[in-house]
């Protein structure tokens, strides 16, 4: 391809000695070259350190185990190139990935962030090679849209880290990974970034999205972040996108109501009445059903 465009590749490794390999593959194989790929050793306590003295083409930052917030904000602070790309390290990019963004960031070069759809990818049930060719093989005309997406964020986060590639000046204006935050710092930092500039995106699964069947029994957090990252930011900045374009409330509440109401039933199961009544209460402050009082009666008469 004619364009020059470079891209830095930042990569968070915590004791992924199973997979990071893989991933290096996919993205050391991609169409359009990318110009460095850092990655950031996370404190892994297996045997990730010793296969990434064996890669090549890449910088390796070692840290002591901070969290995937402070090793992406290590590696973003090392990248050389205003375009930084990121891909964690059990999910892979399919060959054309960097081709595809070069070609959106050709069509609407003001906008800061880049993302395309992903792969949700069982490995189980499906090799790596199996879910490309099954992408590959469906030939289409894939939709293009550049356009202001905080209004869309407050539904739910369309943005997976690993899809996408934000501009660095973006990224220092906006400051970065909330180190504070366990989960949900991923969506917390695009809610930010969709408030400074446009994003665009193809509709086109390019990245395989690892997940595991055990992965989808979570485990209670502290509390709901999810919300509190969302709540924070209508807090902050209502519910329009600069440009005026207002969240959907319907979608919305339903989208809330699932989180509250799946977040007090984890906090049930673990006997944690006291959170699951809040999250029951908040629940049906946006949306009113039976199931969700029988939790709330069943959680207030236990806590």
């Amino acid at each position: 391809m004619a364009s020059t465009i470079n891209f830095s590749v930042v990569i968070p490794a915590y004791n992924c000695e199973a997979t990071i390999s893989a991933t290096l593959d996919s993205v050391r194989s991609q169409s359009y070259p990318v110009s460095e790929i850092i990655v950031v050793n996370d404190g892994s306590s297996d045997k990730t350190a010793e296969i990434l003295s064996n890669e090549s083409n890449i910088r390796v930052i070692d840290q002591k185990n901070a969290g995937v917030s402070h090793a992406r904000n290590a590696g973003i602070k090392a990248c050389q190139y205003d375009y930084i790309a990121f891909v964690d390290a059990d999910d892979i990019w399919l060959p054309d990935k960097i081709e595809n963004i070069v070609r959106l960031i050709e069509l609407h070069p003001n906008a800061i962030g880049y993302y395309t759809y992903f792969h949700p990818w069982f490995e189980k049930d499906e090799s790596k090679e199996a879910a490309i060719s099954g992408i590959q093989s469906k030939q289409q005309n894939y939709n293009i849209e550049c356009d202001w997406i905080y209004h869309k964020q407050l539904i739910t986060n369309h943005v997976l880290t690993s899809t996408a590639v934000v501009r660095r000046t973006a990224l220092e204006d906006t400051g970065l990974f909330d180190t504070e935050l366990p989960v949900a710092e991923d969506w917390d930092l695009m809610l930010r970034l969709s408030r400074k500039g446009l994003f665009c995106k193809i509709e086109k699964p390019l990245t395989l999205y690892k997940l595991d069947h055990d992965s989808l029994t979570s485990t209670i957090k502290t509390r709901d972040f999810a919300s509190a990252v969302v709540n924070s930011a209508i807090v902050k900045y209502g519910y329009q996108s600069p440009d005026g374009q207002s969240v959907n409330i319907k979608d919305y509440k339903q989208r809330a109501y699932r989180r509250h109401l799946e977040y007090g039933a984890l906090a049930y199961k673990s006997g944690q009445f006291d959170k699951a009544y809040k999250a029951f209460t908040s629940a049906l402050t946006k949306k009113i059903t039976v199931k969700c009082f029988i939790y709330l009666a069943l959680s207030g008469l236990r806590k």
